[in-house]
């Protein structure tokens, strides 16, 4: 429980979790680097940049509806 507020429950990933979903991020982090191998450095540059600007626009839509940031794990 929450001690500040009884109606809320505190959840935490117990070890194994952790490292389930350190393996899911894996796995997709492996593949960005397989996909990226067959880029040049120009095609990389521009997925860089369209990263970016997404970012950017997440960041300025929950500025605008001041919906919470999403965490560092979902960006």
């Amino acid at each position: 429980p929450d001690p500040a507020d009884r109606r809320v429950v505190i959840c935490q990933l117990t070890g194994p979790g952790h490292e389930a979903i350190e393996r899911f991020w894996r796995i997709g982090r492996m593949r960005i680097v397989e996909l990226s191998e067959s880029l040049d450095t120009g095609e990389l540059e521009t997925v860089v940049r369209g990263m970016e600007l997404l970012c950017r626009a997440v960041q300025d839509k929950t500025r605008i509806e001041g919906a919470p940031e999403p965490s560092e794990a979902e960006q």
